[in-house]
């Protein structure tokens, strides 16, 4: 079975060359144990040239220079011909009996309407939340317009947590959504470093960041939090993995809340050092004011660490109560009682019940299985 996978975005060839991994790359990679796998990114700007084709840590992609958010008419007209002609040529190479588009918008309506040209079954995973859509602010009704042609032309709509399915149930009410969670690689394939993260003596906490925005991953709430747990004589240290545009920002701000002793900042980290991190903290945090999932909720499960998750939709809708504390989003105070709670129950959670149920929902070779299965369904109905 050759299956292609289109997505909306993903990192820059120069990146993934200097070591950097987007999430669809390691979907792809999961998927590459049961079928054959090609990667399509027919909207990078950063591409030198028209189109390009390379093995990419191990998997064949294929990225094009088309802009279809930009420009009149014909413009955007043109730039969908050109996309038809790569998927030709695409095609002659490597012929999908499978698309699986990631994120509707810009993906999906591409797939859905070469599958529709090409009598190619195509399955879609939305990755964004209400939020990310537009659903809810949305009063000419184009972004459901544009979602709907997506959604019912697709052969199955797959959302990446509950939380996300049961807003997409409430737009649109004819369509059938299933939840198959992003696949999290197993910390049990990767070699930890023997690194010393932890600081003895305190209280470590860790969180995976990406400062791509001031606002959304709530750390302007946290890194304050972070400062009253100090003043309040709590032993603490955040770790935090992650870079991004509003680096710099948040590393400023740490030192004008003088919490820059509490807050250690890794900058920019592999796979194999966010797990060595986690491995030794004592709980996690997510202090999102909306998401659709959280890869670093699930990784941090996987590790057997209990989490501190604000109520940002889909990040709390991936807990139980034997996996960590909710508390509400958009607020210091939420954070200094949840992480105080947290603190105070830390003996409460059981390590082996947090990895099993993250093994069962979220492990990469079962959500990879989940997958195929799907795939397989569709491929048998119309045969």
């Amino acid at each position: 079975m050759n299956v292609l996978i289109i997505t909306s975005w993903y990192l820059p060839f120069k990146d993934m060359e200097n070591g950097k991994i987007h999430f669809v790359h390691e979907k792809a990679i999961g998927l590459s144990k049961y079928c054959h796998i090609a990667l399509w990114y027919p909207y990078d700007m950063d591409l030198q040239c028209d189109h390009q084709k390379k093995i990419e840590k191990k998997i064949q992609t294929y990225r094009s220079q088309r802009n279809i958010t930009k420009g009149g008419g014909l413009r955007r007209i043109k730039n969908y011909f050109l996309i038809l002609k790569d998927f030709i040529r695409i095609k002659r190479e490597f012929p999908p009996d499978m698309i699986q588009a990631e994120v509707p918008i810009d993906a999906g309506r591409v797939a859905v309407t070469l599958g529709k040209i090409f009598h190619i079954p195509v399955v879609v995973t939305e990755h964004r939340s209400i939020e990310g859509t537009g659903l809810d602010q949305d009063p000419n009704k184009r972004v459901k317009r544009s979602l709907y042609y997506v959604y019912h032309n697709s052969n199955a709509n797959i959302c990446v947590s509950k939380y996300c399915k049961r807003y997409l149930e409430r737009f649109f009410q004819k369509e059938i959504f299933k939840v198959i969670y992003n696949g999290t690689v197993d910390p049990a394939l990767l070699k930890l470093d023997k690194q010393v993260y932890a600081q003895k003596g305190y209280i470590n906490c860790g969180i995976v960041a990406g400062f791509y925005s001031k606002t959304i991953k709530g750390y302007q709430f946290l890194l304050p939090a972070i400062k009253e747990l100090k003043k309040m004589g709590y032993p603490i240290r955040l770790h935090i993995c992650g870079d991004g545009e509003y680096y710099g920002y948040f590393v400023n701000l740490s030192k004008e809340l003088n919490i820059d002793d509490s807050c250690i900042f890794y900058g920019w980290c592999d796979k194999q050092k966010i797990y060595s991190i986690i491995s030794q903290m004592d709980f996690n945090i997510s202090a999102s004011i909306f998401e659709s999932a959280g890869i670093s909720v699930q990784e941090a499960m996987l590790m057997g660490k209990p989490l501190v998750v604000t109520e940002s939709g889909g990040a709390d809708s991936l807990m139980t109560k034997d996996t960590g504390i909710i508390v509400k989003n958009n607020s210091i105070s939420a954070l200094i009682h949840g992480i105080e709670e947290m603190v105070r129950r830390l003996p409460e959670f059981d390590a082996t019940v947090i990895k099993e149920y993250a093994y069962d929902n979220f492990e990469m070779d079962r959500v990879s299985r989940r997958y195929i299965q799907e795939y397989r369904s569709i491929l048998a109905k119309r045969n």
